[in-house]
């Protein structure tokens, strides 16, 4: 008989992604079956599929059951329940607040002006100006065996095979692009990591090779399978992960066929104002290489999506370059005016169109107000920091990873008052080898140039868990 441990989902966004991989990974250290239940929605999943998680529909406040059976059960039962109790509430945090569907008035100064403006809603705030560029969106469904798109089966041994590879080829991908990530584009990258090596996708994608389909044909109904999973959620940000899967098992069709069979949307050679339908997480990261580095884009001034949430991974990523970002854009009503230089203000949810000259020196005083503010801020940098009564206060960085050493110092950091070494651990499946991590502490010190850098060895549990 199985092992019960009952608990409630103390998560403020439900189980996504990123606590799904959490809960994935401590499952996948027992040999136990292990199942999630929810009470709330009568959905069971393999605990050990971060797919098969998201799937339960799991919200804040649902009571919910693990069942473990198996020769640890025991060890198992024990060790969930304290993880559970302890350290899983802690595996997620609210997002930050996003203003409501009501869009703002325009300022006097602007309305004045009586520019041609589009209105939608702003989940970036900010201003800037660029040639209105159109990207492709990432369509599966047009993606069909009756449309002649797809790759005919080469028989199953072949298919197997190539699906493996692929697998490994998008996992090595990921990975590397870890090497030089930081914040929500690393956390957004690790949760594709673990989509990417989750249980029960591999399984649906074997059973369609095996069932005569090709590759490509097992991807697209993987695809449509997992995400109308997730569109019978009734949280909004479950159902917006919807994109996170197709944006992996597109990565899969590009590894296994080629980009030039499944191309990507084109990278940007100019300030741009992007505009489509939907955009993934990796679309976004390949329009601009600067994205991989913790700076600001060049050539990415701002989106214009006619879908994606206020919680989407590419909404998040988008938050933390700063990029100002609307959403529920009228996409085909924007059609006359691309490639021509428009504004987007996401301070007041508008898009503004065929700028006159009056309106064109309005957005550039905006943006000399906010570099002036950006430059009397910069003054502060090289400014020793002391309290009221003149006592000295060390200002130090918390990094977890070497890449992040440049920004932290590039900002005024005196030193790294703790370099978080468990976090090179995280999301792995075997440890980092000796050589790696002195690649990284050297890189760290190379950009310290001489000042201090604190090391933790280690600081496991919570929302750090590692096998």
């Amino acid at each position: 008989m199985a092992l019960i441990v009952e608990f409630i989902c103390e998560l403020p966004n439900g189980v996504h992604a990123r606590p799904a991989s959490h809960v994935e990974t401590l499952c996948n250290t027992f040999s136990s079956q292990i199942e999630w239940h929810n009470l709330r929605t009568d959905r069971k999943g393999n605990a050990k599929s971060a797919l098969a998680l998201i799937g339960t529909d799991t919200l804040v406040g649902d009571n919910c059951q693990l069942l473990i059976s198996g020769a640890d059960e025991q060890e198992a039962h024990q060790r969930l329940s304290q993880w559970l109790r302890d350290e899983f509430p802690h595996c997620d945090a609210p997002l930050a607040e996003v203003k409501s569907d009501e869009l703002e008035p325009l300022p006097v100064s602007l309305t004045n002006l009586n520019p041609q403006i589009i209105r939608a809603r702003t989940v970036c705030s900010g201003s800037a100006g660029g040639i209105l560029t159109p990207i492709s969106s990432l369509d599966l469904n047009a993606l069909t065996p009756a449309s002649g798109n797809l790759p005919a089966a080469k028989g199953v041994d072949a298919e197997q095979s190539a699906l493996e590879n692929g697998l490994t080829l998008v996992l090595k991908n990921i990975e590397f692009r870890l090497l030089d990530s930081d914040g929500a584009t690393s956390a957004i990258l690790e949760a594709h990591r673990s989509l990417a090596g989750d249980t029960s996708l591999r399984e649906h994608l074997l059973a369609g090779v095996s069932a005569g389909l090709s590759c490509a044909e097992a991807i697209v109904a993987s695809a449509n399978h997992f995400c109308e999973e997730f569109a019978r959620s009734s949280s909004s940000y479950l159902q917006e992960r919807a994109l996170d899967v197709r944006d992996v098992c597109f990565q899969l069709l590009q590894q296994i066929y080629g980009e030039q069979r499944f191309p990507a949307p084109g990278k940007l050679t100019q300030p741009a104002i992007c505009m489509a339908d939907e955009l993934t997480p990796s679309q976004f990261l390949e329009l601009d290489k600067n994205h991989l580095v913790p700076i600001a884009p060049a050539f990415v001034k701002g989106l214009l999506l006619k879908s994606g949430g206020t919680t989407s991974h590419t909404v998040i990523l988008a938050r933390s370059f700063n990029i100002p970002t609307l959403v529920g854009v009228d996409i085909d009503a924007l059609t006359p005016w691309q490639h021509q230089t428009i504004y987007i203000d996401g301070n007041a949810g508008a898009i503004v169109v065929e700028p006159g000259e009056s309106v064109a020196r309005y957005y550039q005083q905006e943006a000399r107000v906010q570099d002036a503010l950006r430059e009397q801020q910069r003054v502060w940098l090289t400014q020793q920091a002391r309290t009221a009564d003149g006592i000295r206060i060390e200002i130090a960085a918390n990094i977890a990873h070497s890449v992040e050493a440049q920004a932290a110092f590039g900002n005024g950091a005196e030193g790294v008052g703790l370099f978080r070494t468990e976090m090179l651990y995280m999301d792995r499946t075997s440890a980092p080898g000796e050589s790696e991590l002195y690649n990284i502490f050297c890189q760290a010190l190379e950009s310290a140039n001489g000042r201090s850098i604190i090391v933790r060895t280690m600081d496991i549990g919570g929302d750090k868990p590692v096998p």
